[in-house]
């Protein structure tokens, strides 16, 4: 999305663990969505980070300073 022709997310990373059960679809979602995301939006910094024995989660940061965090358990 837009405000006066500036794009407000600047960068969208999704933690997961490798091995956990709760980040399946997370993994899934990474090998065939996510590239296809990074690649159409090249405006936007687009990760995917390991944390080891952790629930996966979404963080998105904008270009005002606000960070937002959504729980991506079962996804």
């Amino acid at each position: 999305m837009s405000k006066n022709g500036v794009l407000q997310l600047a960068r969208l990373t999704m933690y997961y663990c490798k091995h956990g059960g709760s980040s399946r679809g997370v993994r899934e979602f990474i090998d065939t969505k996510l590239p296809r995301f990074g690649q159409d939006n090249p405006g936007v910094v687009v990760k995917a980070e390991v944390r080891s024995g952790r629930h996966p989660y979404l963080q998105t940061d904008y270009s005002n300073g606000f960070r937002l965090t959504a729980p991506l358990l079962n996804a």
